[in-house]
């Protein structure tokens, strides 16, 4: 380099004082998780490691993005059972912090139809739509229980004899689309919709179905959502749906938080019920 020329340069010291955890709160949504809460004093990460044990062995981690508002949940829990769990807040020098707890989780909720219960599991046929847009395929089945844990659920429970509820099926088939379509068979997907027809004359429904589709294609659109068949009358039975339509919405647990009896205004109330869901 040139000796008759210089560099100046401006340094700033690393901060090394490491964040204030503050007012940590665990709370328990159901049987098998807990969402985990607390601030800090400046922007960091959310991360909490727990377990049965003190070595705990289960992370939960948030975005990634430095907040001061820390929410976690911890999921794969077992019902009342004591857990260990510590916080850890990082800043963006990386100065760490944490804190740690316990807390116990709620016995085990006992499946039932009602708010408040876990929702009972069924195993379903498909409608059989020619459509390539559909997602109705002969010979399928779909099972309630393989969502739990995993996604929130929009049960529909409807009969081809029920005019409220092919009004409300632009709405359920927007919220499909607009959540499931471009997400199917994938991670991505927050919550999963399945429509249930409760036609007594099974052997008649799917004719019925072709039928109105074409009668009411102007009003109601393509009937491009899943439809499930229940062919003997036991998810009825189960669900005591007794008006139609009903939707039923369950957390990512499998606890239903809400009942919604009679046909929907319009898509901003599906996704208002189902933004609340855990």
């Amino acid at each position: 380099m040139d000796s008759n020329k210089s560099i100046t340069a401006n340094f700033r010291a690393i901060e090394t004082s490491p964040p204030v955890i503050a007012e940590l709160k665990a709370a328990c949504n159901s049987d098998i998780s807990a969402t985990i809460t607390w601030l800090t004093d400046k922007p960091a990460t959310s991360q909490v490691e727990y377990g049965n044990t003190k070595d705990y062995g289960l992370t939960a981690i948030s975005n990634g993005e430095l907040t001061t508002n820390h929410k976690v949940r911890m999921t794969g829990l077992v019902p009342n059972t004591t857990y260990y769990f510590s916080v850890k807040s990082a800043d963006k020098c990386g100065t760490e912090a944490n804190e740690t707890k316990m807390l116990t989780t709620l016995r085990e909720i006992k499946s039932g139809e009602r708010v408040g219960e876990r929702a009972i599991d069924f195993t379903l046929p498909y409608y059989n739509d020619d459509s390539p847009e559909s997602p109705n395929k002969a010979g399928n089945n779909e099972t309630l229980s393989t969502y739990i844990g995993k996604k929130k659920i929009l049960l529909n429970f409807w009969s081809t004899f029920c005019g409220a509820c092919i009004g409300e099926f632009p709405y359920i088939r927007g919220i499909y689309e607009n959540e499931n379509l471009a997400n199917r068979n994938s991670a991505n997907s927050d919550f999963v919709v399945f429509t249930i027809c409760i036609d007594t004359k099974i052997d008649e429904a799917p004719g019925r179905i072709k039928t109105l589709e074409g009668k009411f294609s102007d009003e109601s659109g393509p009937f491009t959502f899943p439809i499930l068949f229940d062919t003997v009358g036991q998810t009825k039975k189960d669900y005591h749906i007794w008006t139609i339509p009903e939707t039923v919405f369950i957390d990512t647990d499998g606890i239903i938080r809400e009942i919604k009896i009679g046909r929907f205004k319009n898509i901003e109330e599906i996704e208002a019920i189902l933004e609340s869901l855990n």
